[in-house]
């Protein structure tokens, strides 16, 4: 008997027909992933608006507020601090400067207190010149305290050079131990905050529970 030969017969094929159809599911499939991968790239870029500060890179209230939330319900128990940072003065180096070198000065804030802070910390920027800091990575009452003035010290001695000579500039922070409800603890925190605007600016007023621990 004479067996079909041929491109005719290869064409036909179960092996040419099972190629053809596993090339086109390759394609629809990497096609798929791409759309997938701009989705999730598109959704990355709408959460990042949502959430973050334009002008500092800082969580926003909503972004600040939404990330407590998550730390927080994954890791209740563990010790954490809220320290909250109030530019001094700010009004007038808006007034006397302008806004473009106010805005460069919230922006080299939030870079310096980068610096200082651990990656696990939480940074927000929650008023005008209002910003708000949990330190989340585990740390000692006194090291809380310690850190804090770091910044404080950090932040003093930063040079904005938007203007010509350079300028410098302060902040006052409030320290205070984070518990639930969070309101509360916040807004102990910011009485501390105003503790510190009250006694010359430019210093670091904390929770005297603090003070008395070590651990």
């Amino acid at each position: 008997p004479q067996f079909p030969t041929g491109t005719a017969h290869f064409n036909s094929s179960i092996f040419w027909l099972t190629l053809q159809v596993s090339l086109l599911v390759f394609v629809i499939l990497l096609a798929v992933v791409n759309i997938i991968a701009t989705l999730l790239d598109h959704i990355d870029i709408l959460r990042k608006e949502r959430d973050e500060d334009g002008l500092t890179n800082c969580l926003n209230r909503r972004g600040f507020f939404t990330t407590l939330q998550h730390i927080t319900s994954d890791n209740p128990n563990q010790r954490r601090y809220i320290l909250l940072a109030d530019l001094d003065h700010f009004k007038a180096i808006n007034d006397t400067y302008g806004h473009a070198v106010g805005d460069e000065i919230l922006r080299l804030f939030a870079s310096t207190a980068r610096k200082i802070l651990a990656k696990e910390d939480i940074i927000g920027r929650i008023g005008g010149e209002e910003f708000i800091f949990i330190l989340n990575s585990p740390c000692s009452a006194q090291h809380a305290i310690e850190l804090a003035n770091k910044l404080r010290q950090a932040i003093s001695t930063a040079k904005c050079t938007a203007v010509s000579p350079a300028i410098s500039f302060t902040a006052s922070f409030g320290l205070s131990p984070f518990y639930t409800p969070i309101d509360t603890a916040i807004q102990q925190a910011d009485n501390f905050l105003y503790c510190a605007k009250n006694s010359g600016r430019n210093n670091v007023s904390v929770n005297p529970s603090l003070l008395k621990s070590h651990i």
